[in-house]
């Protein structure tokens, strides 16, 4: 498991926690993402399709309302089973302030799931 953690700047801003989950061969070749939100809290869950000896990165960006985490897989060299695969990963967007937001999931530049979600303290 690889757990990368993002501080979204000042400690009154978002921060995003995430974590990489099992990966392996899978008959499945479609990414899905499933979103969900506690109280100040998005917690999000899902699988990308990827080599499973792929490591997956992410990048955090804020546009006003807009929160999109872009995930990027990469392909160490070496030796690696060749299937077609799955990553598993999850976390979650805390430290929001009440209100709209829309939550993107982006892997390899295609957008997952873009959904509205609305955040109550």
């Amino acid at each position: 498991m690889v757990l990368l953690t993002y501080c979204g700047g000042a400690s009154s801003g978002p921060v995003l926690k995430w974590s990489q989950l099992e990966a392996n061969c899978s008959t499945s070749a479609e990414d899905y993402t499933v979103i969900s939100v506690s109280d100040n809290t998005i917690i999000f869950s899902g699988e990308v399709s990827a080599d499973p000896c792929a490591t997956v990165t992410s990048e955090f960006r804020q546009d006003d309302t807009v929160l999109s985490i872009n995930f990027t897989s990469t392909v160490p060299d070496g030796a690696c089973i060749e299937c077609l695969g799955s990553i598993h990963f999850g976390g979650t967007i805390s430290n929001l302030t009440s209100g709209d937001y829309t939550v993107q999931i982006i892997h390899q530049g295609a957008i997952v799931i873009s959904q509205s979600v609305s955040v109550n303290n």
